[in-house]
């Protein structure tokens, strides 16, 4: 196997299993199929960059132009939105219903019976 006495594979012995009805073709159709899932693989990985990148440029070009207009406005003195809007907001009071007052006179006698333990208010008058 190793050609010639001065060759660096002259001593090497190749121990090949004979592997019935294999053939040239499975072993490059293998091949084949791998680089081409790799190469799926990676123009996945590119056009999810490519996303990402065009994402991050956008949100940095509407910056930009978000901070001229409040620029632009500052200079003439009026007043500008905030950024996130979602900031400026108010949050709602939730209300708790075990602590809230019941008002006698809102509700009639057969819901305060409901809502309300036996003998715990006194009848509408």
């Amino acid at each position: 196997i190793g050609g010639r006495k001065h060759s660096r594979y002259y001593d090497d012995l190749w121990n090949i299993r004979y592997l019935p009805k294999f053939r040239w073709t499975h072993l490059t159709e293998k091949l084949a199929y791998e680089s081409a899932v790799h190469e799926q693989r990676m123009r996945t990985e590119i056009s999810q960059a490519k996303r990402e990148t065009r994402h991050y440029v956008e949100s940095v070009e509407k910056n930009r132009m978000l901070e001229a207009i409040r620029e632009r406005k500052r200079k003439r003195g009026e007043d500008f939105p905030v950024a996130n809007p979602a900031r400026g907001h108010k949050q709602r009071k939730v209300r708790d219903r075990n602590t809230e007052v019941v008002h006698q006179h809102d509700f009639p006698q057969s819901l305060l019976k409901k809502i309300l333990p036996t003998g715990s208010h006194a009848p509408i008058s």
